[in-house]
């Protein structure tokens, strides 16, 4: 895959904590999400980060046609297709846990799929995103059919049409 490779310098003070990217000639500053260390001192630390670039085109075949050639749709379907009920998820994502334990709750034997835990997180889901229109976390299948995410699938639960939908695609233990 093509890309531009970024360095993130993590350059820390007691007074002004900050992170610096640096892509090619053009720099930008924000502030870190952590808080600064402790010790006065000045501490620094490198790591290099692969950012995707993709060329533009005005030709380009149809979208299904480039998600049909799409190994990460394949998996994407392949998954949803051999399972009756089937979660991507992320572990930290607090609607992600709502879902499963409604799953679990009602008896239902799902397939979670935790993205990231996944190098390709960001691949897999820009991939469920064309596939599906949505682009966050949880993104439910039952029987291989998207239902949607956290609110979709509560208020189809509220209906009683989810237990109907996972009763028809066989996901009941």
């Amino acid at each position: 895959m093509a890309g531009i490779v970024a360095r993130h310098i993590l350059a820390s003070t007691a007074s002004t904590p900050r992170r610096v990217a640096l892509v090619g000639r053009r720099v930008a500053a924000f502030p870190r999400a952590t808080p600064a260390p402790r010790s006065p001192a000045t501490t620094t630390t490198t790591r290099r980060v692969r950012v995707s670039s993709r060329p533009s085109t005005t030709t380009r075949a149809s979208s299904s046609d480039a998600d049909a050639a799409n190994p990460l749709t394949e998996l994407i379907t392949g998954k949803n297709e051999s399972n009756a009920v089937t979660v991507w998820s992320k572990s930290w994502c607090p609607f992600c846990t709502q879902v499963k334990q409604l799953l679990e709750k009602e008896g239902a034997s799902y397939l979670a799929i935790e993205l990231d835990k996944f190098h390709e997180a960001e691949e897999i889901q820009a991939s469920l995103a064309a596939t599906t229109g949505q682009r966050t976390v949880p993104n439910v299948f039952v029987g291989g059919k998207h239902v949607g995410g956290c609110d979709d699938t509560m208020a189809l639960h509220r209906s009683g049409e989810l237990r109907k939908m996972i009763e028809a695609a066989g996901g009941f233990k």
